[in-house]
């Protein structure tokens, strides 16, 4: 989406392009005092918040645009990555596939899903989640790099 005239967020997105975390945190976390009910900050804070470190922030601003918007596929997706980043690896997957359900054309929820399974060493089941991804939508660029990984981890699993 391009910006549009008036767009506050305009500033924000070249803060992120430049990979400033902490000024887009601080002016996120001002919008969100200043806009509380503004789903847009809910998701861009859980996202720097995320990517900066602060999972604990990050589940916050996630659950509370799930409250503005429930079902929200993005906000499920972050929450679900904070639990696995904070061990709740169960938890974390169950809410991947709520965000899937919620919304079966999103990516990226499909996509965490399977790097999650691989990076726990369940290469089996990250092996049907890819192929469930693939039937859902074919031909997405995701599933190449996927297959990669997958290949590469099932060999050193083998050893």
């Amino acid at each position: 989406m391009l910006p549009q005239a008036g767009d506050p967020y305009i500033s924000l997105r070249a803060l992120l392009d430049a990979g400033e975390l902490v000024p887009a945190r601080g002016w996120l976390e001002q919008r969100v005092v200043d806009h509380p009910l503004e789903l847009s900050a809910w998701d861009y804070l859980g996202f720097v918040a995320y990517f900066g470190g602060d999972y604990a922030r990050a589940s916050e601003a996630c659950e509370t645009a799930l409250r503005l918007k429930p079902q929200h596929a993005y906000a499920l997706k972050g929450l679900g990555l904070c639990r696995v980043k904070q061990g709740a690896i169960a938890e974390g997957l169950a809410l991947l596939e709520q965000a899937i359900q919620s919304r079966p054309s999103f990516a990226d929820p499909y996509h965490d899903r399977i790097v999650v399974l691989v990076d726990c060493g369940r290469l089996k089941e990250a092996a049907a989640a890819l192929e469930a991804a693939k039937c859902a939508l074919p031909g997405h660029a995701y599933w190449r790099a996927l297959d990669r990984l997958l290949r590469q981890r099932t060999a050193a699993a083998r050893g």
